[in-house]
């Protein structure tokens, strides 16, 4: 695993052993930055700090709940793209899914969560994130060549109307004198050539 972390994971649980769980579980199998957040206020004090990459939130906590904070996250245009995976161990009925997930959230998990099935998600999510950023390197790149190809083509144009301007200048200059030259030498005509 490389020393630097692809990505930013924020935990977000009031119940520090929770977060300590979690903190080891995916620092020891993913190539991950672990952020911890023990409150809904703090997460979205973290959020505004850092570039986080996805977020697993719990729902019950004590200031404001995972939805609520979900919902602000959502309702701010620059984070509202970062995925966010419930986790509980209180609302489990399939109601609280629902809300969930129509509340922003990318997954539902319930507690006790496997960590199995816990990592093989966050990979899968992580690898999307990866082509994303794969896909967008290559558009900067694609973009940064058409701006490119735009600024020599500008030269080129600037370029080739500067010597028109130079070949019209020097045909007007030169016409003129092929006439006064005319005007001095007359043609002579030698009409015995057929």
């Amino acid at each position: 695993m490389p020393n630097r972390s692809m990505y930013t994971i924020l935990i977000v649980d009031d119940n520090a052993q929770n977060l300590f769980a979690l903190r080891a579980l995916l620092e020891n199998s993913l190539n991950a930055h672990v952020l911890e957040a023990a409150s809904g206020l703090a997460a979205l004090e973290k959020i505004s700090q850092h570039k986080i990459d996805l977020i697993l939130l719990d729902i019950q906590m004590p200031d404001i709940n995972g939805f609520e904070v979900a919902k602000l996250i959502r309702n701010r245009k620059r984070y509202r793209n970062i995925p966010i995976i419930f986790l509980t161990g209180i609302y489990k009925t399939e109601e609280f899914k629902q809300r969930g997930l129509e509340g922003g959230g990318i997954d539902y998990l319930t507690k006790p969560v496997d960590d199995t099935i816990l990592l093989n998600r966050l990979r899968a999510y992580l690898r999307v994130l990866e082509d994303e950023r794969s896909l967008n390197l290559q558009l900067e790149e694609g973009n940064r060549k058409l701006q490119e190809e735009i600024e020599e083509r500008k030269r080129i144009e600037e370029l080739l109307r500067q010597r028109e301007e130079q070949l019209e200048l020097f045909f007007s200059e030169s016409l003129d004198g092929c006439f006064f030259m005319m005007l001095d030498d007359p043609v002579q005509w030698d009409d015995s050539i057929d």
